[in-house]
């Protein structure tokens, strides 16, 4: 009986948990290969979001994949952000 159930229940977990984590509020995505698979500091990557409603407040996440040889944990981000206006 609770080998059923756990046959069941773990199927209808995971199939929860995906339609949970889906997310319709998305308003951007991109990514970018790097060459070589070498970040060189004078490869600037920009990207701009089509942000139509400046009244709402949005979350911005930024996800950095790498190999597993990668030898760095540390790694530093300079992100601008402009208003409407014109400001920083």
């Amino acid at each position: 009986m609770i080998k059923e159930i756990t046959k069941i229940s773990v199927p209808l977990f995971v199939l929860i948990f995906l339609l949970i984590a889906c997310n319709s509020d998305l308003i951007y995505t991109d990514s970018v290969t790097m060459p070589e698979k070498t970040w060189d500091l004078s490869n600037i990557v920009n990207f701009t979001a089509p942000v139509t409603d400046t009244t709402i407040t949005s979350d911005v996440y930024f996800t950095i994949r790498t190999g597993s040889d990668y030898p760095f944990r540390n790694i530093f981000l300079f992100v601008t952000t402009l208003s409407p206006d014109g400001r920083q």
